[in-house]
């Protein structure tokens, strides 16, 4: 099976007529890098995301950083939506974010790698172990307990580094109020 198609990168606006101005921001995994270091660093972003975006600096009320698959890659998706604030000042709030986020340090990083782990261990709804056959049969990488285990923090946090340094392969899609 050939290797996925990378993702179309850079920045796309798209016509809406609402008033709101929406981001998303798709940080593909960087080939070669550990998918469960992905998911464990979108477990590590997403509250912190939502606490400074939403309830410290009150951006607007859609704010949200999580693992996602996008066009055949996995990656981390910063969603935003704001009723005052524009693209660009949203896209800065994400960057800054990533830029500020501190090292994980081995206790933030332990209770995450175990709580990772019961998932994916845990009874698994249908849908997610059709999503992991899919994967299977075409070679993708798969999130499994023993690659959670074998994780170490200093993987995760050269993974954040990785991400947030190489934005050329960002894709960054926005709407404009009227």
């Amino acid at each position: 099976m050939p290797a996925p198609a990378p993702c179309r990168r850079g920045v796309e606006r798209l016509v809406y007529p609402g008033g709101d101005t929406a981001l998303l921001v798709f940080i593909p995994l960087p080939d070669g890098a550990s998918l469960a270091a992905l998911r464990l660093l979108a477990q590590h972003c997403e509250p912190l995301f939502f606490q400074r975006l939403r309830v410290e600096q009150q951006i607007g009320y859609v704010v949200s950083c999580r693992y996602q698959r996008v066009a055949d890659r996995d990656g981390l998706l910063m969603a935003l939506q704001s009723p005052d604030r524009r693209a660009g000042e949203l896209l800065r709030c994400g960057k800054d974010f990533l830029r500020q986020l501190a090292p994980m340090d081995e206790a933030t990083f332990r209770p995450l790698q175990q709580r990772l782990a019961a998932q994916i261990r845990a009874s698994r709804p249908p849908e997610v172990r059709a999503l992991s056959a899919l994967r299977q049969e075409y070679g993708l990488p798969e999130l499994t307990p023993q690659a959670v285990d074998a994780l170490r923090v200093a993987e995760v946090a050269d993974l954040a580094r990785e991400m947030t340094r190489r934005r050329r392969r960002w894709q960054v899609l926005f709407t404009t109020g009227d």
